[in-house]
């Protein structure tokens, strides 16, 4: 929506479904608002590598992110519990 609006040009009646107030204006602005989807460990699979996010294989590696004082988890491990391929 930005681009269009930037380039003077109204966007496609379709593209915005909704307002929202502006802070400082209080106008209501034609707004994109999308639906969220919470992605927990067991929804992975059926949702960021089936609309491919991420590649499983970049995913299910053999290691993770260093947290100070913590032991160090594979994500593979995870992948395989929970069925990530």
């Amino acid at each position: 929506m930005a681009v269009y609006l930037r380039a003077g040009i109204n966007p496609p009646a379709g593209l915005a479904n909704g307002t929202t107030t502006d802070t400082v204006t209080h106008a209501k602005v034609k707004s994109v608002l999308l639906t969220a989807t919470w992605v927990t460990a067991d929804k992975v699979q059926s949702t960021v590598i089936k609309d491919k996010v991420i590649k499983a294989s970049d995913l299910c590696t053999s290691s993770a992110p260093t947290v100070q004082g913590s032991p160090q988890p594979t994500y593979a491990t995870d992948c395989t519990t929970y069925g990530i391929k």
